[in-house]
């Protein structure tokens, strides 16, 4: 009966047993699960970087607001929040104290230590105008004159600073200076009404060529020289000259002649910077450029040559300590999006991946350098050692709970096999028991072995033949108990022959 029970108990308790294991394995398995869209969703969120661009409406800002409009309508992996500043200079300090983590920065001011390119959003030539009668045909004739350095607005102190710094040097390698010229402030807007007025002779200017006051102002110089298309030229000098036959080169080399004059007054209100190069040995900062023939007017080509000249780059920097993957997916998104923000801003269209030339002035951020030479790493690039020592880590943990587990399923049947073994020494202690109190006493044991091999088999710590091995032992000792209790219970009666 006793076996028959624990039979029943025994395939209870292996159910319950199951259960208990089965239980936490499932609740790890949902959670495993659960964790991996969770850290999906983790992984894919965007990451938010703050960049600095000032003033608030110049030129760079509203490319950044663009930029930044743009890659969250997208949902791209990298979003921006846009932190505006007075200007260059200060969008640099932000970058270099930590405030920001990205900031647009001019070329021409000192490079950050801590810092690295990740795109160049445009280029702005350096461009010298002045009258057509002015007399001024290079750069040292302008000893004595007036320049007039362009800003866009009144409050835009930091452009103008920095411009006239940038026309210092320039000045400074012809040897010139203050003392024999005269630097004034001109407002974009009124730089054409500073020329009739006589209050300045040439105007520096730092700009995008696309500026439309600017080429008003080169429009508005050039004005003064009359244009023809070259067949009526040579009409008019046909009919001035005796036509003489057997003679057309003539005519046709003297039209070739005056068209190349014309062409000479127009490039006249050009001043241009004839060795750049030289300068740039001085001043590794600036970058060689030209002003591109026919820039401001295709009919004549304003300028009718390209002018050699110095630019200036305006480019996105961020700090070293950002992640490389961060600004590689940076860099890749603006990159996809210039035709997108070209058919909003011409100036968006001179977005470029900056040069990898590891002698530039200022070097490259190594996630912006692995994404144009295509070195960007993947997840497992970057995360399989990870993998691997999480994979191993779990490997070992996994076989020393299995080997906690052995041991500990070990100690129990141990301990469950020694309440048998006790049930065998039971009969022992009957056999000596002389009185009715200790058979009493070892009944009660045996019951709590009883007890003790119910709740074993339960957690599924004996098998069949354990259970029947104790079912012998027990039975034994109820039988032993049963003939001792007859026994001195028999002895016990008052003798009633006598």
């Amino acid at each position: 009966m006793l076996l028959y029970q624990c039979s029943l108990f025994k395939q209870k308790g292996g159910q319950v047993a199951l259960k208990r294991r089965i239980i936490p394995f499932i609740t790890a398995v949902f959670a495993v699960i659960a964790a991996v869209p969770l850290l999906y969703l983790a992984y894919s969120q965007p990451t938010r970087l703050t960049i600095a661009v000032g003033p608030a409406d110049s030129y760079d800002s509203h490319l950044i607001d663009a930029i930044a409009l743009r890659l969250q309508n997208r949902r791209e992996a990298v979003q921006l929040k846009v932190i505006y500043t007075n200007g260059s200079a200060a969008s640099s300090e932000a970058l270099d104290s930590g405030k920001v983590d990205l900031a647009v920065i001019r070329g021409d001011l000192p490079k950050q230590p801590n810092a690295g390119l990740v795109i160049t959003l445009h280029r702005d030539p350096v461009i010298f105008l002045t009258a057509i009668d002015s007399g001024i045909k290079n750069i040292s004739d302008i000893k004595g004159r007036r320049i007039g350095v362009i800003r866009t607005r009144i409050a835009e102190s930091d452009a103008l600073s920095v411009n006239t710094l940038l026309l210092k040097t320039i000045l400074e390698y012809y040897a010139l200076d203050e003392k024999n010229v005269t630097i004034v402030p001109v407002l974009l807007n009124d730089a054409a009404k500073a020329f009739e007025d006589r209050r300045i002779d040439v105007i520096f200017s730092v700009g995008p060529s696309t500026e439309p006051t600017l080429s008003r102002i080169v429009a508005g110089l050039s004005a003064a020289i009359p244009y023809k298309p070259v067949q009526e030229e040579n009409a008019e000098d046909s009919e001035d000259e005796p036509k003489l036959k057997g003679n057309p080169d003539k005519k046709k080399g003297k039209a070739k002649v005056k068209s190349t004059k014309k062409e000479e007054k127009a490039a006249s209100i050009f001043i241009p910077i004839s060795e750049p190069d030289a300068i740039i040995v001085k001043n590794p900062l600036l970058v060689k450029d030209e002003i591109v023939r026919g820039v401001f007017s295709g009919i004549p080509p304003t300028p009718p040559d390209a002018i050699p000249t110095l630019s200036v780059t305006h480019s996105i920097a961020a700090n070293n300590n950002l992640s490389d993957s961060v600004i590689a997916d940076l860099a890749r998104s603006i990159i996809k999006l210039k035709p997108v923000l070209a058919r909003e801003t011409k100036l968006a269209g001179s977005i470029e991946v900056p040069s990898s030339d590891k002698n530039a002035a200022m070097p490259l951020h190594p996630g912006a350098a692995a994404y144009i030479d295509n070195e960007e790493q993947t997840f497992f690039d970057k995360y399989g050692d990870m993998v691997y020592i999480l994979a191993t880590l779990l490997g070992v943990l996994g076989s020393g709970f299995a080997a906690l587990l052995s041991r500990w399923s070990s100690n129990s049947r141990s301990a469950a096999l020694e309440n048998i073994e006790s049930s065998v020494s039971l009969v022992s202690e009957v056999r000596l028991a002389n009185t009715i109190e200790l058979v009493d006493a070892i009944e009660l044991k045996a019951d709590q072995l009883v007890e003790k091999v119910v709740r074993n088999a339960v957690q599924a710590h004996l098998n069949h033949t354990d259970l029947a091995s104790f079912n012998i032992s027990i039975n034994h000792v109820r039988q032993a108990l049963n003939d001792k209790r007859r026994h001195l219970i028999w002895n016990l009666k008052p003798d009633t022959t006598g």
